[in-house]
């Protein structure tokens, strides 16, 4: 978790009950490991690099991947679906039927293009129910005191904390909403909730599209020193002087998406707007996508998507920035692919004693298209059309 104040039991827990004691002399095996993990963690760019140094077969030139760049961007498995999230998040009311208005844009390169990719009608997606993937990642939230234990997890959680929190009360006046209106009104996010009934208080469910993540460097002022709330934002007299701080802001990219329904059956559904600059990333962004970002898994049953990823990763030319972060982070940012992911309470041991953690789950956007087989692609990442009517 980000700076802020912490608890001994803070931070990973591990994932099985602990070993033994070991020996106050360390043994060569463990000596060698430890030297081992002190060396560098080569980047995903550097570990292809080195792959690519062995004999293979020719590599893509530059301009075949671009050409594959465009055309895969074009390709309405990848894109129809979140052009109508895209234009759902904008509008409050967005026809059923129709075509969709406005299109989406990416970037080539780290530059911006205004040229629309594709404008689509909407058309029906077949009825399929994707599985959750568990993450590894998990936080820890607190060791269990005698009497506030229950075998579930959430019910003890209730126990513990006020009621829609769903993390320590350090300070009363940064509830999950103090946090979600910071991501907001620095333009890093835009939210938009969704009930499954009228008459229902908490959503199902929400989206968020990410529109950037500001670097430290890019703060403009001190890291500690308060910023006031925007006017609009201060809705009672004890919210004028609301502030907030750099190191409130990284918080709020793990509290803001605290938020549950009664059922324990919230999701988010993620995903990058076009505008998103993967070359001046925060570092602490890497923990934030351990725990709420995607996973290769996440692509294994869908060919399309996943070809084009390990394309993406053995010829894209990232910046020595973005040589820092998983080339499935900068592959999603590029492409505008979108994750549902949930959150919920669980217990591990910890020295004999439960510890109430968050554990993070993943899955496939039902909404988004199916797989096609009226498209294909080739060794080279062209896709290649097998069909009249590309729309279907």
């Amino acid at each position: 978790m980000p700076p802020k104040a912490k608890a001994k039991d803070k931070g990973k827990a591990p994932q099985t009950q602990p070993t033994k004691p070991e020996s106050p002399k360390p043994s060569t095996k463990l000596m060698s490991s430890a030297i081992l993990a002190a060396k560098p963690i080569k980047s995903w760019y550097e570990v292809v690099i080195e792959d690519e140094e062995t004999p293979k077969s020719p590599q893509v030139q530059t301009d075949a991947v671009q050409q594959w760049d465009d055309t895969i961007s074009k390709s309405p498995e990848l894109l129809l679906a979140l052009q109508k999230v895209s234009q759902q998040a904008s509008s409050d009311s967005v026809s059923q039927t129709g075509s969709i208005s406005k299109s989406l844009s990416k970037p080539q390169g780290g530059i911006l293009s205004s040229k629309p990719l594709l404008s689509l009608q909407q058309t029906s997606f077949p009825k399929t129910k994707s599985k959750y993937i568990f993450k590894n990642a998990f936080q820890n939230i607190l060791t269990m005191e005698e009497g506030f234990y229950h075998e579930n997890p959430s019910i003890a959680a209730s126990k513990i904390f006020p009621p829609k929190w769903h993390y320590k009360p350090w300070n009363f006046a940064q509830p999950q909403s103090y946090y979600a209106t910071i991501l907001e009104i620095t333009d890093s996010v835009k939210f938009k909730h969704f009930k499954l009934h009228s008459d229902h208080t908490e959503p199902a469910y929400s989206t968020c599209i990410i529109h950037k993540v500001i670097h430290p460097k890019d703060w403009g002022q001190p890291l500690h020193q308060p910023v006031s709330f925007p006017i609009q934002y201060r809705t009672s007299p004890q919210d004028f002087n609301t502030t907030y701080t750099y190191w409130d802001y990284q918080q709020a990219w793990f509290n803001a998406f605290l938020i549950q329904n009664q059922n324990h059956s919230h999701s988010w559904l993620f995903y990058f707007h076009n505008t998103m600059n993967t070359t001046n990333l925060p570092l602490w962004f890497l923990q934030w996508w351990d725990f709420y970002g995607c996973h290769v898994d996440y692509l294994k049953e869908h060919p399309l998507v996943e070809n084009g990823y390990l394309h993406f990763k053995n010829n894209f030319q990232p910046a020595p920035s973005e040589r820092k972060f998983s080339s499935l982070l900068i592959f999603c940012t590029k492409f505008f692919v979108p994750w549902v992911c949930s959150w919920f309470f669980d217990y591990n041991l910890q020295n004999g004693h439960p510890v109430l953690i968050r554990k993070f789950k993943i899955k496939w956007w039902d909404s988004f298209a199916a797989e096609s087989k009226k498209f294909k692609i080739s060794c080279y990442g062209m896709v290649t059309q097998t069909s009249n009517n590309p729309h279907h």
